[in-house]
């Protein structure tokens, strides 16, 4: 479920969405690894920009996402330190109108940096997210910093079961007031090799237009 409101209700509303993401990460070499991916919004509804005058069209039901494509380098893989920078690139499939992509491509650089402490594991990015300016009504936006952090923890670790708990936090600081999203998620990473399942859900620590009210997901992993 997704809801818009103080800077977005000047840009329009999304109120629920029902959407799949899905992406494959091919390892090229013992240190670099290709990663493709593309959200789809299956069912949307919301007013869009009806009523303020400026498109009166309704909000599409369906829509593509922003294609992504990404490099991941691994600098440091010890058993305690991890880190690796990534670069990512995306463009929007056409749902930029609909509130389902970005409004021209991005370039990302990230640095990210994890600790494996027994059961414990701690993760953080940070990155710099470089797009066109923009600006709708009074809401400038652009380029800006991203941000994630996380940590784990092993409950079960077996075999082919394994049962954990993942708090994370992320967001992103733009140039502007209500380009500020923040939000806070939970999952509970269920092992049943070899695919791995996470359900959780996440709520905004903010309102800022790109922080959903609250959202349940589920994710479904596997290596081959």
């Amino acid at each position: 479920r997704h809801r818009r409101h103080t800077v977005a209700e000047q840009v329009g509303q999304v109120r629920d969405a029902l959407s799949n993401d899905v992406a494959l990460e091919l390892g090229v070499w013992k240190r670099l690894a290709l990663a493709v991916g593309v959200p789809v919004v299956l069912y949307q509804d919301g007013e869009r920009l009806r009523g303020t005058g400026v498109d009166e069209r309704a909000l599409a039901a369906t829509a593509a996402g922003d294609v992504r494509v990404r490099v991941k380098a691994a600098l440091v893989e010890g058993k305690r330190l991890g880190a690796a920078v990534l670069f990512q690139v995306t463009a929007p499939a056409g749902g930029q109108s609909d509130f389902a992509a970005t409004d021209g491509a991005t370039v990302e650089p990230r640095l990210a940096v994890d600790a494996h402490l027994g059961r414990l594991e701690l993760a953080a990015q940070l990155g710099v997210r470089f797009q066109k300016e923009r600006a709708l009504f009074t809401t400038q936006f652009g380029e800006e910093l991203t941000w994630a952090a996380a940590a784990a923890v092993a409950i079960v670790e077996g075999a082919r079961f394994g049962l954990g708990a993942v708090v994370e936090g992320a967001g992103a600081v733009g140039p502007s007031a209500g380009t500020r999203p923040a939000e806070l998620r939970g999952a509970l990473p269920l092992g049943l090799a070899p695919v791995a399942l996470d359900a959780g859900d996440g709520a905004e620590l903010d309102g800022d237009v790109g922080a959903p009210a609250w959202r349940l997901f589920v994710v479904a992993r596997g290596a081959i």
